[in-house]
Parts: structure tokens; C-alpha cells; sequence
């Protein structure tokens, strides 16, 4: 897993970012 998630940080920094802040936005929430 983590094989995957680390080029994809580093190749789209802005998406993982988005989504991150996605997912602790529905955590709060939730």
C-alpha cells in the first residue's frame, strides 16, 4: 500500500490533499 501512496503524493499532492481534508471533514461531521 504503501508502494502506491507514495508516488501518488508526490505526483498529485493537491488531490491527496483534497481528499484528505475530505475525509476529516466527514469525521467531524460524522
Amino acid at each position: 500500500m504503501a508502494d502506491y501512496v507514495q508516488p501518488t503524493l508526490l505526483d498529485m499532492p493537491e488531490i491527496v490533499m483534497n481528499h484528505i481534508f475530505s475525509y476529516l471533514d466527514v469525521k467531524s461531521i460524522t
